[in-house]
């Protein structure tokens, strides 16, 4: 009966410190980040906020160089901004359009629109590429177009 409870009470203090070590993980990655991320775990791929792009959030220069130091391939260059749209480039379309595939092109979509957006005078992005076989098309693109991502937070 001993052996039998001692076996209850380990796996289930493994299980509790296996969520706590995801989370700890996921936030680990939240308070270095200075835009949103795609995380991946064994639940799935959820958008978490970077805790850094409080001080550049209020400028989306900064919030793009943040993006393209992240994601070197493709990256993204500013066309202009209408009031309160962004327009973009994606440059290296061949690897956004061909090679990330369908799953990588939309997180990159998610990502930029949700760092993009933290700054108060943008609500949406237009995206400028040719299109390919990922990436879907070109266009507007606000928070509410990836509604399905799920929204994870650090307390």
């Amino acid at each position: 009966m001993r052996i039998v409870l001692s076996f209850w009470v380990l796996l289930l203090t493994s299980c509790n410190y296996k969520t706590s070590n995801q989370e700890y993980g996921y936030c680990t990655i939240a308070k270095q980040a200075d835009i949103w991320v795609i995380v991946d775990d064994t639940s799935g791929s959820f958008l978490i906020r970077g805790e850094k792009i409080g001080p550049i959030k209020n400028s989306y220069q900064n919030i793009v160089s943040a993006i393209n130091r992240k994601y070197v391939n493709p990256s993204i260059s500013v066309e202009k901004k209408e009031g309160d749209t962004l327009f973009v480039r994606i440059d290296s379309s061949e690897m956004f359009t061909q090679r990330m595939g369908t799953t990588g092109a939309l997180n990159f979509k998610a990502v930029v629109v949700y760092s993009l957006t933290e700054n108060d005078s943008i609500k949406g992005v237009f995206f400028k590429f040719p299109e390919g076989d990922h990436g879907g098309k070109p266009g507007y693109f606000t928070r509410k177009d990836f509604k399905d991502f799920t929204v994870k937070e650090c307390r």
